[in-house]
């Protein structure tokens, strides 16, 4: 599995985000969004990353404070 790491602006404020997973360009896929709490950060979904990107598009964010 090969994370990329990307940032996205939002209200000015740089969410920085992971994403992986079959991606086309031909017909949407479904995409999973993970989302920690306190005090973790994208890496506490890491395992259920791997696992999922084999048949979906996965995209785990920093969420803002953490």
């Amino acid at each position: 599995m090969k994370l990329m790491h990307q940032y996205i602006a939002v209200d000015k404020v740089n969410i920085h985000y992971v994403e992986t997973g079959h991606m086309s360009e031909t017909k949407p896929l479904s995409t999973m969004v993970f989302l920690h709490g306190f005090p973790e950060y994208w890496g506490s979904w890491q395992k259920q990353l791997d696992y999922f990107s084999a048949h979906y598009h996965v995209i785990a964010p920093d969420l803002p404070g953490y």
